[in-house]
């Protein structure tokens, strides 16, 4: 009898927090936008570290090309974001062992 209220009493906690959450959302998703890698990084300063930088898809490291500028801008979920000016980005590329070696 106990564990029975206990699991009524997560069921309505979980539908209250749903609740909660879709409040947070303008278009209906479950979840909202939380903020982090580049985005925390460019906003706040810090190490943005770039692991396997040669590895995604062109279109995602073009994204990145405005955080190098000398006007830096970043733009995060259709915001404009003025990059602090302690931001330092190291990226590395992955350089499989059968691979032939990168240029510089």
């Amino acid at each position: 009898l106990e564990s029975k209220g206990r699991t009524k009493n997560w069921q309505n906690h979980a539908a209250e927090l749903n609740k909660h959450l879709k409040a947070f959302s303008e278009d209906g998703q479950q979840f909202p936008f939380c903020e982090r890698g580049a985005t925390v990084s460019a906003r706040f300063g810090g190490v943005l570290f770039l692991k396997d930088f040669n590895l995604p898809n062109q279109a995602v490291t073009e994204s990145l090309n405005s955080l190098t500028e000398l006007d830096r801008k970043y733009t995060a979920q259709g915001e404009l974001i003025d990059v602090h000016s302690d931001l330092h980005i190291v990226a590395c590329v992955h350089e499989p062992h059968n691979a032939s070696p990168l240029s510089p």
